[in-house]
């Protein structure tokens, strides 16, 4: 019997069968040779074979046991590691399952819960937000969210492993499930007369492809900055350092964030897109994990497809955008959220400073044979730039008429 199936034993866990839609292990050779290979903990592969065979089902409320659990507000996914290794050793890597909430008991709950939550940012309701905004369904995953978040993480992991001969500090794709057909109209049905029309037609046609279950492997606890921002709030700067620091190297996060970020850059990845700010972003604080990784990395784009406007300015804006997000997770986790998006002052700009010092020296200790950095990412990071490249940029960001021109 496998980990995952003691744990399923033990802790009297209710399992179904799901079509597998997707086995990236079966697909993908270089993935299956790194996870026999020893890049993962030897239990990984087993606990795919066994989810293979039947997923477990968990409950919608933060819980632990038997290895399962489900961390706070992640309303989606649960994970599972085994208590410890025969020998008496702690295990690290963790498998997620998310998806399944439509199959607990207490789904109704969790849709209670999303719609009557009001969002930080403006008077709406979580439910809306999620639908209307970030185009998702609430409380479940659809077919297509699967399929891009697994296909983003594919991509990421196999060009790190020919490049850089190892996973990169980011999920592991193994399975993509398919819920069943009259669970898919259930949430339907329900989602739809908990969400207003208009928010409903933003997801409806998400919702055509039908619901999933994504299976995936990280390599340990995924605790992100939001955790420990919520747990630290209250607390002084110096309090709160104190107390981070028992707990987490804050520079050895910081120096993992920056390595991974550069090696998506040199990989021809940007994390994001310049509608992050608004749906998400795999470096924002919610994202990056305390172990120096991202998660939910459908936020990536492939650089080739940053097509510049005739302004020029489509990279590097969505680049700035990126890096701006960053910071804010940086300064969450040392100290407290920036008040608003973009918010320059004193704060902002010391860390600015200090993280474009770690970007420039990891751009050069990530370089690899057969890589080059686009030389935009190298300026835009530079210790010094002449006036006039700073007014070219310039010319590429602003507008090359007035509102006179066309009005006056």
């Amino acid at each position: 019997m496998t980990p995952i199936e003691s744990a399923i034993a033990k802790h009297n866990l209710a399992t179904a069968e799901l079509e597998v839609v997707t086995d990236f292990l079966a697909d993908s050779p270089a993935l299956a040779r790194a996870v026999r290979d020893g890049m993962t903990e030897p239990w990984i592969r087993e606990a795919h074979d066994a989810v293979v065979r039947r997923v477990p089902i968990g409950t919608c409320m933060p819980f632990e046991a038997s290895g399962f659990y489900r961390l706070p507000n992640h309303a989606r996914c649960y994970y599972f590691t085994p208590p410890e290794s025969p020998e008496g050793t702690p295990f690290r890597n963790v498998i997620g399952v998310k998806g399944t909430e439509p199959l607990t008991l207490d789904f109704d709950g969790l849709l209670y819960a999303v719609e009557h939550a009001i969002t930080d940012a403006e008077q709406r309701r979580l439910s809306e937000h999620f639908a209307y905004v970030e185009r998702k369904v609430p409380g479940a995953l659809t077919m297509r969210e699967a399929e891009a978040e697994a296909s983003a993480a594919l991509a990421l992991q196999l060009a790190h492993l020919e490049r850089y001969e190892t996973l990169a500090h980011a999920p592991l794709p193994l399975q993509i499930r398919r819920l069943p057909a009259d669970a898919a109209r259930t949430v339907v049905e329900k989602v739809r007369r908990m969400l207003s029309p208009a928010a409903f037609s933003a997801i409806a046609h998400e919702l055509e492809a039908g619901l999933a279950v994504y299976v995936y492997h990280y390599p340990s606890k995924p605790l992100r900055v939001s955790h420990a921002d919520a747990a630290l709030r209250q607390r002084t700067f110096a309090k709160r350092l104190e107390a981070l620091r028992k707990h987490v190297d804050p520079e050895a996060a910081i120096d993992g964030w920056v390595r991974l970020f550069v090696r998506m850059l040199y990989l021809g990845f940007m994390p994001g897109s310049l509608a992050s700010p608004t749906t998400g972003l795999c470096c924002d604080w919610n994202n990056s994990v305390l172990d120096g990784g991202f998660v939910d990395l459908d936020s990536i784009v492939p650089i080739d497809k940053l097509v510049d406007t005739p302004m020029k300015a489509v990279f590097l804006e969505t680049l700035h955008v990126c890096f701006l997000m960053f910071r804010r997770t940086v300064r969450t986790l040392v100290a407290i959220r920036e008040p608003a998006f973009l918010k320059e002052d004193l704060p902002g700009q010391l860390l600015t400073t200090y993280l474009h010092g770690r970007f420039r020296s990891a751009i050069e200790s990530e370089a690899r044979p057969g890589l080059t950095m686009d030389p935009r990412v190298v300026e835009y990071f530079a210790a010094e730039l002449p006036l006039g490249r700073v007014l070219e940029h310039m010319g590429a960001h602003f507008a090359p008429f007035s509102l006179e021109d066309l009005f006056g």
